[in-house]
């Protein structure tokens, strides 16, 4: 805080007044150069939409073609047989799964469930069995090939986890 004898030099401000003429004169300067824009020389937009289009579809002709030339998964093959079933010897609890899930589902739905493959949540299948076998801890190569077919990579049955869609 400032001393009681010590005097404070009082503030003025300037003010101007608007003038009609050094404003209109500002506008009309401005009018003027725009109209000395020709419009030939400006050029029409590229057409960024149509190359857009074309990536896109493009985009989604190649993922078409790469699951079409995915095989096709069939439940009932000898592999997938023997597989659900060792799961089912190892179970200790009686088989809980409906009689319309096929042995595929029953494989995936006990790899959703095996936690030493890491977290489910927010993965595909796919993802998850790829991120357990960076990490070494040798998820089932039975997985991976049920995952890798047209059924795979388009069904959410499949590529999705058991618990996808139920957890909030």
């Amino acid at each position: 805080m400032a001393p009681k004898s010590a005097k404070q030099a009082s503030l003025s401000f300037k003010s101007t007044k608007p003038s009609i003429k050094r404003d209109f004169k500002v506008v009309k300067q401005q009018q003027q150069q725009h109209n000395d824009i020709k419009t030939k020389d400006v050029k029409p937009p590229v057409q960024i939409e149509s190359i857009e289009t074309t990536i896109c579809d493009e985009l989604v002709r190649e993922e078409a073609e790469k699951i079409n030339s995915l095989p096709e998964l069939d439940p009932s093959e000898k592999v997938y047989s023997d597989e659900a079933h060792k799961i089912a010897e190892k179970s200790i609890a009686p088989p809980v799964h409906p009689e319309e899930v096929n042995n595929c589902e029953k494989i995936l739905k006990n790899f959703d469930f095996t936690v030493d493959f890491g977290p489910v949540v927010g993965l595909t299948r796919l993802e998850r069995w790829e991120r357990a076998n960076k990490l070494g801890l040798n998820p089932p190569a039975v997985v991976k090939k049920i995952l890798e077919t047209k059924q795979g990579e388009t069904e959410d049955v499949y590529k999705q986890s058991y618990l996808y869609d139920q957890l909030v």
